[in-house]
């Protein structure tokens, strides 16, 4: 869907956790195989040059953990 300069899109993403995760402190989480699927929904800002100046990305971060085995 598109608005002006706003654009709005869902999906799922699908994936397998199968490579080392950087945790945001210096280290990794080491990747546990689990496969995932996720619904998502974004929003995108776009400028007059066709290009997006921000996006947001919505998720639920805790159904994700729980599919790839860290919660």
């Amino acid at each position: 869907m598109a608005k002006d300069e706003l654009t709005a899109v869902t999906g799922v993403a699908h994936g397998t956790f199968s490579r080392p995760m950087p945790d945001g402190k210096g280290g990794f989480i080491q990747p546990t195989g689990k496969k995932f699927s996720i619904n998502f929904a974004t929003v995108g800002i776009w400028n007059r040059q066709g290009t997006m100046d921000e996006e947001f990305l919505f998720y639920d971060q805790l159904t994700w953990n729980r599919q790839i085995g860290l919660a």
